[in-house]
């Protein structure tokens, strides 16, 4: 048996609303030193919460978090740690 653990990663409209929307999930796995990310960006469902959504800029963000995932994000000093590290 495995231990497999995971982190929601949430858009936040505006915290004072206390609205967010799950746009993706992250799951680790020490045993196997795996850390992998899947996203999907609804971008009707987004706006419906901020019409003034910079689109482009969110998706840039979550694309970091994509390369720092795999460890390819090499400007960011987490990209150069191991899984368990940028989990």
């Amino acid at each position: 048996m495995q231990v497999y653990e995971y982190a929601i990663i949430r858009y936040t409209p505006k915290v004072e609303r206390e609205e967010f929307i799950n746009i993706g999930v992250l799951v680790f796995c020490k045993a196997k030193r795996m850390l992998i990310s899947s996203f999907h960006l609804d971008k009707k469902k987004i706006e419906c919460f901020e019409s003034e959504l910079d689109f482009d800029t969110l998706k840039d963000h979550v694309d970091a978090f994509e390369r720092i995932a795999k460890g390819q994000c090499k400007i960011s000093p987490i990209g150069a740690l191991d899984a368990a590290e940028r989990f």
